[in-house]
């Protein structure tokens, strides 16, 4: 093992000291002090404490996630049976979301053509992950008036209310206003 020595050297202008740490052949020595080590452990464990209880609820994330899916479906929903005049059919199973409109006259009640959400062809709108799901499954219907009811007729307005990963949303039959 080299022998080391400490030198101390003034700066020009005699203002400051500085030591340079070398061994006796008088080349620098290479490596961290035992500060430096110290402070960087303290920050690893500083992170590890503040993002490994965000790591462990990546499951929270995703369930707010669907809750928000559902209710964009709906919104969705609502807005297309006004905007198209046509009766839109909502189907809310256990993990999935499934839009259909009425491809025919306004005063039809057969929703018999899947309504892709847009920039997408597919008919299921909304498809849980993880194991998230709808706590009452049922069958929405909008109307071209903008009402949600139960029925495709649209003789039975009515209030809804569902029970989403832990997140109510609320569908106002009257009005079709989607809300949380």
């Amino acid at each position: 093992m080299p022998m080391l020595a400490f030198t101390v050297r003034r700066k020009a202008g005699g203002r400051s000291m500085s030591g340079n740490c070398t061994d006796m052949t008088g080349s620098r020595a290479q490596g961290f002090t035992l500060i430096e080590l110290i402070v960087i452990m303290v920050i690893l464990g500083i992170l590890a404490a503040v993002a490994m209880p965000r790591m462990n609820s990546v499951g929270a994330f995703r369930s707010a996630e669907f809750h928000d899916q559902v209710i964009a479906a709906l919104r969705y929903a609502q807005k297309t049976a006004t905007s198209h005049r046509r009766l839109v059919c909502v189907t809310l199973g256990a993990g999935s979301v499934t839009l259909a409109i009425d491809s025919s006259a306004p005063k039809d009640t057969v929703c018999d053509v899947p309504l892709p959400i847009p920039g997408t062809t597919a008919a299921q709108v909304v498809t849980a992950k993880d194991g998230f799901t709808n706590a009452v499954p049922a069958d929405l219907f909008f109307q071209p008036d903008g009402r949600m009811t139960s029925d495709a007729a649209g003789l039975a307005t009515t209030d809804f209310v569902n029970d989403v990963d832990g997140g109510a949303i609320v569908v106002r039959g009257a009005t079709g206003y989607v809300g949380t």
